[in-house]
């Protein structure tokens, strides 16, 4: 049977899809697909730890939306010894490190939040409804750091 750490874990992420499509600002440029794999396998590490070790002090909005805005952001920056030290990551069973220009590091503060608007915050609908994309209804396909919405979920947003 499936942990509920586990089963959490399977439901975040399109940001790597995201990432790489038209969500963001035109001018902002988007993850290449190696990027945007480097990026999902930070996403999930960073995602795991909070679940499994606890939250970070730094994960100021602790819920779904909070986790999915901290994760991204944070698989975003450059993960170098300060960057372990203060997240309490280990060098251990690290993906490689993201190769991104300055604009691709700031597309953490290009969350779209709707109007034409952008910024470092989106709320959980807005995280819904402008920056992620149905891929499909197979929960069988679902891959570590893909986000999963239930229409149940949604009416109490």
């Amino acid at each position: 049977m499936e942990s509920a750490v586990t089963r959490l874990i399977k439901t975040f992420g399109l940001l790597a899809l995201l990432l790489t499509g038209p969500a963001f600002a035109i001018e902002t440029p988007a993850l290449d697909v190696q990027q945007s794999q480097v990026f999902r396998a930070w996403f999930v590490r960073i995602a795991q730890e909070q679940l499994t070790q606890g939250p970070s002090p730094r994960w100021y909005q602790q819920d779904c939306a909070g986790l999915v805005r901290f994760a991204a952001n944070e698989a975003l920056k450059v993960h170098d010894d300060k960057w372990l030290r203060s997240n309490g990551l280990s060098n251990r069973y690290l993906p490689p490190e993201l190769q991104l220009s300055d604009a691709q590091r700031g597309l953490a503060q290009q969350w779209q939040q709707g109007g034409g608007k952008v910024g470092p915050y989106v709320n959980a609908i807005k995280l819904i409804q402008f920056n992620s994309h149905l891929v499909g209804r197979d929960v069988g396909l679902a891959r570590p750091g893909d986000l999963m919405f239930s229409i149940r979920a949604m009416t109490s947003i």
